[in-house]
């Protein structure tokens, strides 16, 4: 068995979508208990290794059916830790401020012009979709937090999105 630390707020919001997510569960043959301060697992090694992937996306920030696409082999996470680039609480706040924006306005539109998700927690942003787009939403967060500006990089995104139409046909 394999134990994974899981928050409070992942561990209720597995019960409350707890049928759908035993039934994924069993489809790969996965085990899951609950564990103080955790849950643990056991299974085919791959499947655990998945299952970790979605309870880590969740710990992340990322609501249940978001996380659950990590079961799709076509779907991926990333996590820029902001603790690397800076040691003081105001730059990772003044970064996480970069990349969410006014009203959210900022990590929406990264989220729709890139096809992937953005959750942003204490000193982590963490990047959840298929690879292109995960590439793209990585790139368009580093570029923010390297200080270029929102129209920019923006403006980089629409760009992707035309050269990936111009390659489907």
């Amino acid at each position: 068995m394999e134990f994974i630390p899981v928050s409070q707020a992942v561990l209720r919001g597995l019960k409350k979508d707890n049928e759908r997510w035993l039934r994924r569960l069993q489809e790969k043959e996965v085990v899951l208990q609950e564990a103080p301060d955790g849950v643990e697992l056991e299974g085919p090694a791959g499947e655990v290794w998945a299952a970790k992937q979605v309870l880590s996306a969740m710990n992340w920030g990322f609501p249940p059916q978001k996380a659950f696409k990590l079961f799709n082999d076509t779907f991926f996470i990333e996590v820029l830790d902001l603790k690397l680039l800076v040691r003081n609480e105001k730059a990772i706040a003044r970064y996480k401020g970069r990349v969410i924006g006014m009203n959210g306005k900022a990590k929406r539109t990264i989220e729709e012009l890139s096809g992937a998700f953005l959750a942003v927690s204490d000193t982590d942003i963490a990047i959840l979709g298929e690879f292109e787009d995960l590439q793209d939403a990585k790139e368009a967060v580093v570029r923010l937090l390297e200080g270029a500006t929102h129209s920019a990089v923006f403006g980089f995104l629409e760009k992707r999105n035309r050269e990936k139409r111009l390659h489907l046909r």
